[in-house]
């Protein structure tokens, strides 16, 4: 048998060339597929989760049971802060901002989801951004926490984006509910990466500053389209009429893409499909909440603190 695997052209592939570059090549490889499973299997993932499945102990849907799972996950999460607070470095500072975000994912459960289940795309963002930072900063020289929140939140915006328009699913609106979860999610695959981590001294050096990196350069772009968007009558958010799947709408040569399909959708209360009622956010609320909360994670990587020059050097605790 062993000759037969020594013999093999897969045992020969490793033998030739660097374990840790195949490594490397089959994760980047993974994230990829990951990120693309994400963006354009939204619908099916959702049915994963809600589907009836038959067992030797009778019917189980996750859905149902998501409650349970929810504190099985929670357990074993808080298990893990457990142990990476005896065994990992810069203790405080971490469960600090553990304990924040929990406390958002607390306030998020009771105003905006009110269900576990729709927690499934929070987990999925989690593991996308862990594989990310994996794949980016794999021995975590470069501590790119900022970088890769940066990175990452438009892909979230422009997951819930494409969901509602090409798609054309019965969806009342795009989901900026979705987007902070999703926000929520990749702070807390960051915080899993570089929690418990002292951040390496290259952080002591002079940084350039922030208004001048091409992630700044990125944003100022997205939100100059997007104001150029709404002032020209080609992007609106709310409508006074219900529209069609998609909600864009053709106005003589004008194409204009609406936000909701249903009139006075954003920010207002509805029921929710188990009980009580939920927020519905609105796009300036989302943006406003990211934006506060994602600067203040932000804080957690040193390099960022450098570069708006509110700390002199980076020094872990």
């Amino acid at each position: 048998m062993k000759e037969k695997i020594r013999s093999s052209a897969v045992y020969k592939f490793f033998l030739a060339y660097d374990f840790q570059l195949v490594f490397r090549i089959l994760l980047k490889v993974l994230v990829f597929a990951y990120g693309f499973c994400i963006m354009f299997l939204h619908l099916k993932i959702t049915d994963v989760f809600t589907a009836d499945y038959n067992t030797p102990f009778g019917i189980f849907n996750p859905k149902k049971e998501s409650t349970y799972l929810s504190v099985i996950f929670g357990l074993l999460f808080f298990a893990y802060i457990i142990y990476k607070f005896v065994k990992g470095k810069r203790r405080l500072i971490t469960v600090l901002y553990f304990i924040l975000l929990i406390e958002l994912l607390l306030a998020d459960y009771f105003i905006f989801c009110l269900h576990p289940v729709e927690y499934v795309h929070f987990i999925q963002y989690t593991i996308f951004t862990f594989l990310l930072c994996k794949v980016y900063d794999q021995d975590k020289t470069k501590f790119a926490f900022t970088k890769i929140l940066s990175l990452v939140i438009p892909f979230a915006f422009f997951d819930e984006i494409m969901y509602f328009y090409l798609m054309y699913l019965p969806q009342q609106l795009v989901d900026f509910n979705d987007v902070y979860l999703n926000f929520q999610g990749i702070i807390l695959g960051l915080l899993i990466y570089y929690g418990f981590y002292i951040p390496p001294d290259n952080f002591n050096k002079k940084l350039p500053s922030v208004y001048s990196t091409i992630t700044f350069e990125v944003y100022a772009v997205i939100i100059l389209f997007v104001c150029l968007m709404l002032n020209f009558g080609y992007l609106a958010v709310t409508t006074d009429k219900v529209l069609e799947w998609g909600s864009v709408v053709k106005t003589g040569w004008k194409q204009i893409f609406y936000l909701e399909r249903i009139p006075d959708f954003y920010g207002s209360l509805q029921r929710h499909f188990v009980k009580g009622y939920y927020y519905v956010l609105t796009p300036l609320q989302t943006v406003i909440l990211i934006a506060v909360f994602g600067f203040f994670f932000s804080t957690f990587d040193p390099g960022f603190l450098k570069r708006f020059s509110l700390r002199k050097s980076a020094e872990g605790k």
